[in-house]
């Protein structure tokens, strides 16, 4: 619960402490006192928009600190937990500042986070009902939640398993719609492909190719320069005419030469040895020189047909946008992609079977959450027939209907309902947005938080304008339903009804004075007397110390007070 509310710099407030109670908690006052200070202050603490025409007049920012007790709040003790924040003994304190140039800052036991953080733990904290939840309560896109809201665990997890399954059908169906897409394009793509592995398939290239061919094309270019050297240097070494001169023969006479004297010196066998070994290695090379020429081929044919398949090769390299050494590696490619776009009526027909399935288990979940909302539906018409016939609505039928569902499956499920009222015996049902008046949207938002308070986690109830149109008698019962949700949770109350003011567990005052020049806004917490003069004044109009109004006051309080003990 709200323990204390520092209010430092907003609108008439300079700075304020305040420490509420557990139970029913109530703020009156003057109109233009300043009671809506006390709302607009948590629900800036809680993460609301941030507007900087709320910072005081002459201050440089404002500041809104908050002291809960979270002891046995578990939500936001995870919460808590997976930010790594170690709060105080079974407290936590949240903190928001706003500077002038429009700058938030927020901050969680002293820690900055972010707004969504924020946002996120006082949202396991407390729950303010105003003005605008009223006006949310008529339009019926958020029935739906309304009704949800009252849903126990199982209907929740019926929920997820809903949403769950839903965006696992989208992604199925997104998946065959994107195929499908491809398949549309699929043949003209496809001929394109053939065609391509017609073309270099035709032509086989081979990895590597492009250095070999050129290779070749040169020797055959150069063929005749070729054949002449070859022959020169051959008939140089190798005597092919009977030349006394060419190396072979005169290396042969020189051995010879050396073998003669060899004995005589060692000297001389080794320059023999040595001789013998040139014979051999020129004879070697001969042989080469000849296999050489021999294996030379200087035909204009084989010139053209290399020059014809390097031309073949350039065209495909130029027309397919590849490196002639990448050919090969594109055929198999484009063989690759054609084996897939061949496959591609298998694939689309698995993934239609993928997305029907899908479909089916939404479908299935989808109808089990119908099924419980109807129920959920039936408890909460007949709750709130009772509760609305408590506080003075007893003819009052309310009805939630279900509507067709959407076309296309949502993380909500198929169900559209709208809640209908029929507020006089015999009229016929109509959506709240036509026939409900301030009272009795007032009356509805008190039945269903009545009936949540049972089983809302959250711990702190505001309520703001909920006596809107709400006078005499139903004003009395919607006070006592107050007393009966600040039994499960704390109540914190802005109220112009001395009915709702006088049930309560502590009553703050919010009074406007002069200081310095300047009117602030201050709270107090009334006493028994302070009270009896403030729900005088609320009976009267006037100051308030008149004896009939004073005496009414204080048997109101006494009334109140046995009321609440017998509610315990």
């Amino acid at each position: 619960m709200l323990k204390q509310l520092l209010i430092r710099n907003i609108a008439l407030v300079d700075e304020l402490t305040v420490v509420f109670d557990r139970g029913l908690n109530v703020l009156t006052g003057e109109t233009g006192a300043g009671k809506s200070i006390v709302v607009d202050s948590v629900n800036f603490l809680i993460g609301a928009r941030a507007d900087r025409d709320m910072i005081r007049s002459g201050a440089d920012k404002a500041y809104v600190e908050g002291l809960f007790d979270i002891e046995g709040n578990e939500g936001i003790k995870r919460l808590l937990a997976d930010s790594e924040i170690e709060p105080e003994q079974g407290g936590l304190i949240l903190s928001r500042e706003l500077s002038l140039s429009g700058r938030s800052v927020c901050r969680v036991d002293g820690i900055a986070v972010s707004l969504s953080m924020l946002r996120a733990l006082a949202g396991c904290l407390i729950d303010i009902h105003g003005q605008h939840e009223h006006q949310s309560l008529l339009d019926d896109k958020n029935h739906l939640g309304f009704l949800d809201g009252f849903g126990n665990g199982e209907h929740r997890h019926l929920m997820a398993e809903t949403g769950e399954k839903c965006l696992r059908y989208r992604s199925a169906r997104a998946d065959y719609l994107k195929l499908l897409e491809r398949n549309a394009q699929r043949q003209e793509h496809l001929q394109f492909l053939q065609s391509k592995r017609k073309d270099i398939a035709a032509v086989k290239p081979k990895a590597g190719e492009e250095a070999s061919l050129r290779k070749t094309l040169d020797s055959l270019r150069n063929a005749g320069k070729i054949t002449h050297a070859l022959q020169t240097a051959y008939e140089a070494v190798y005597d092919t005419r009977g030349d006394a001169d060419a190396a072979l023969r005169l290396l042969q006479t020189a051995s010879g030469a050396m073998e003669e004297i060899a004995d005589y010196d060692e000297r001389f066998e080794a320059l023999r040895e040595r001789l013998e070994s040139m014979y051999y290695e020129a004879e070697d090379i001969g042989l080469e020189l000849r296999g050489a020429m021999d294996g030379l081929d200087a035909d204009e044919d084989s010139l053209q047909r290399a020059a014809a398949r390097m031309d073949s090769l350039k065209r495909l390299s130029r027309k397919y946008a590849v490196p002639i050494d990448g050919l090969a590696e594109e055929l198999e490619k484009t063989e690759s992609e054609i084996r897939q776009m061949e496959g591609i009526e298998d694939e689309l027909a698995l993934l239609e079977e993928r997305s029907e399935k899908a479909l089916s288990e939404y479908r299935q979940a989808a109808t089990l959450l119908t099924q419980s909302r109807r129920k959920l539906a039936k408890a909460l018409s007949d709750n709130l027939r009772r509760e609305l016939a408590e506080l003075n609505m007893p003819e009052t039928e309310i009805f939630i209907s279900f509507g067709a569902p959407g076309p296309e499956p949502s993380p909500q499920g198929d169900d559209r309902i709208t809640m209908l009222l029929a507020p006089n015996k015999g009229e016929e049902p109509k959506p709240l947005s036509k026939i409900a008046s301030g009272g009795e949207v007032s009356r509805l938002m008190l039945a269903l938080k009545s009936i949540s308070a049972e089983h809302n986690v959250i711990p702190s109830m505001v309520f703001d304008e909920i006596d809107t149109g709400i006078s005499g008698r139903t004003a009395q019962v919607v006070a006592e339903k107050m007393v009966k949700i600040a039994r499960y949770r704390q109540v914190l109350c802005v109220t112009h009804l001395q009915q709702i003011a006088a049930m309560a567990g502590a009553q703050y005052l919010v009074a406007k004075r002069e200081r310095e020049g300047r009117t602030i806004s201050e709270i107090r917490l009334l006493d028994r007397e302070g009270r009896i003069a403030e729900l005088s004044r609320m009976i009267s109009g006037y100051s308030g110390d008149s004896e009939s109004s004073l005496r009414h006051a204080e048997h109101m309080l006494s009334e109140a007070e046995s009321f609440r003990q017998r509610a315990k």
